[in-house]
């Protein structure tokens, strides 16, 4: 073989060694440009996960605290405007029954906003979740008992109704809440 012959063998040989070591080459780093792709995607699913699980427990937050919030402003008002009223100075007794019951009913929605609380929590929050309904619904039967009271006193004065005994039952002891 002349040397001629020799540098064509020599360089085809170098094409095809070159040629070859750029397929692996290309076909490695693709492959690791593909993996690293997927285990990108993958990380990013698992952070808008993660976020989604963050932001449902925060709107089940939310949610609840503003129904606690509105359970409690409707216990203001009845706590301003029932004293007045029972002890003659000012009001009317279907005002006062409208507020129990309206009371009641905003504890009714604060019972299905625990709910959506359940699903999205962990135990602790759920049990700090049910002291704060249990609290709410001892406060509103006793004021129901102070106005009952205070009711059946205003009968036998031949005042005012049994406007606030409409009230409907739906606390926690309630099985079927009327």
């Amino acid at each position: 073989m002349d040397q001629g012959d020799a540098a064509v063998w020599a360089a085809g040989i170098g094409v095809v060694v070159g040629a070859l070591a750029g397929a692996l080459g290309g076909f490695f780093a693709g492959r690791a440009q593909a993996k690293a792709t997927v285990d990108g995607v993958k990380l990013s699913v698992s952070g808008e996960r993660t976020n989604a699980l963050w932001e449902g427990r925060k709107s089940a937050y939310a949610s609840f605290l503003a129904g606690i919030e509105e359970v409690r402003m409707k216990l203001v008002h009845l706590a301003q405007i029932g004293p007045d009223y029972f002890e003659g100075i000012s009001g009317n007794g279907a005002a006062v029954g409208r507020a129990v019951d309206e009371a009641a009913e905003y504890y009714k929605d604060l019972l299905l906003r625990q709910s959506t609380l359940r699903l999205s929590v962990d135990s602790p929050e759920v049990v700090q979740a049910e002291d704060l309904m249990k609290l709410a619904w001892q406060v509103i039967q006793a004021f129901n008992e102070y106005a009952q009271l205070a009711d059946s006193h205003a009968d036998s004065e031949g005042s005012w109704g049994s406007s606030v005994m409409g009230y409907c039952a739906c606390g926690p002891e309630s099985k079927a809440g009327r």
